[in-house]
């Protein structure tokens, strides 16, 4: 008797699996009749690419490719935690420092994302007042 119910729990798996086929299937079925279905295609040869983060096509540059090569040699590849988290490094302190002067202002901060500057430029204006 105790095997029977063993071999119950084993099978309950594998309905509830054909249940959740069964409910991914059928919204995917309801996508495709609306014409939302999407599907990767490839780009296309020569098509300019506003959508992305490279419209420009700076990453194919043949200076662009040789700086990032130089970098990850005397900095190593790979992502590091954001600043606030693991500290800043050289690398930042530069950055920002070529950008005050870039900008001719006494100071310059990096944020880690669009997002993030985005979020202190709109309270930003309310520290000055």
């Amino acid at each position: 008797m105790h095997s029977l119910h063993t071999d119950a729990l084993v099978c309950a798996p594998l309905v509830l699996m054909s249940s959740f086929e069964e409910q991914l299937r059928a919204a995917l079925d309801e996508k495709q009749s609306a014409s939302l279905r999407r599907e990767l295609r490839p780009l296309a040869e020569g098509v300019l690419d506003l959508s992305s983060n490279d419209y420009l096509g700076l990453s194919r540059h043949p200076e662009v490719i040789d700086a990032a090569c130089a970098a990850v040699r005397e900095f190593g590849a790979g992502a590091r935690a954001s600043r606030l988290v693991s500290g800043h490094t050289m690398l930042h302190e530069r950055l920002e420092r070529e950008l005050a002067a870039f900008k001719s202002c006494e100071a310059a901060l990096v944020f880690p994302s669009g997002y993030h500057a985005n979020l202190v430029s709109s309270w930003l204006p309310a520290l000055g007042s």
